[in-house]
C-alpha cells in the first residue's frame, strides 16, 4: 500500500515539474548553444548563448493569479530573466504593464509584440529601473499577451533584446 501511495505523490509532483517545464520548451528548442560570430559588415547582430541556471514558481504580485520566473546566464556571466504572471483579465495584465511603465527611470520604446507570423499581439515597452543610488539599472523588455504579462530582465539590453529575439517570437 505504501508504494503505491509514493507512487501516487511521485506522479504528482512528475506532472508539477511538466507543467512547470512546458513552458520552457520554446526556449530550449530556440536558444542557440553556441555564441556565433560577432556582426560582419551585413550590420547582423551577434547571437548570445545563454544557459539556464534555474526556473520556478514565484510569489504572484498585484493581483496576479499565477507567476513563474527562469534564470539564464549569457556566457560573458551576465544573468538574463525571463517572468510571467497570469491575471484575471486583460485590463489586469495591462495595469500591471501601466504600472511598469509608471516605475520606469526612462521608457526607451513602445510598440507592439507581434507573433512568429507577424500578428499583433499586445502592447511591449523597453524599459530603464533603477533599484537605488550606486545599482546598475535593469533593462526590462515586457509585453502583454492576453491575460499573461511577460517581462524579460538584465543589466545588458543588447542581451536582453538579444534573448527575446531568440526565444519569444
Amino acid at each position: 500500500m505504501k508504494t503505491r501511495s509514493n507512487l501516487r505523490d511521485h506522479s504528482h509532483e512528475a506532472l508539477l515539474a511538466l507543467l512547470l517545464l512546458l513552458p520552457l520548451w520554446p526556449i530550449f528548442t530556440s536558444l542557440s548553444l553556441h555564441a556565433q560570430s560577432a556582426p560582419g559588415s551585413e550590420g547582423q547582430p551577434t547571437r548570445h548563448s545563454f544557459t539556464m541556471m534555474y526556473t520556478a514558481r514565484a510569489m504572484p504580485t498585484d493581483g496576479a493569479l499565477a507567476a513563474w520566473v527562469h534564470s539564464f546566464k549569457a556566457e560573458d556571466g551576465t544573468d538574463v530573466h525571463q517572468s510571467g504572471e497570469e491575471f484575471k483579465s486583460t485590463s489586469g495584465a495591462r495595469e500591471a504593464l501601466d504600472k511598469l511603465i509608471g516605475k520606469a527611470s526612462q521608457v526607451i520604446k513602445q510598440d507592439l509584440k507581434k507573433d512568429e507570423k507577424g500578428h499583433i499581439v499586445g502592447k511591449r515597452v523597453e524599459v530603464v529601473v533603477r533599484h537605488g543610488r550606486g545599482a546598475a539599472p535593469d533593462f526590462v523588455i515586457a509585453w502583454r499577451e492576453g491575460v499573461w504579462l511577460y517581462e524579460i530582465t538584465s543589466t545588458s539590453l543588447a542581451l536582453a533584446l538579444d534573448f527575446e529575439a531568440q526565444c519569444c517570437h
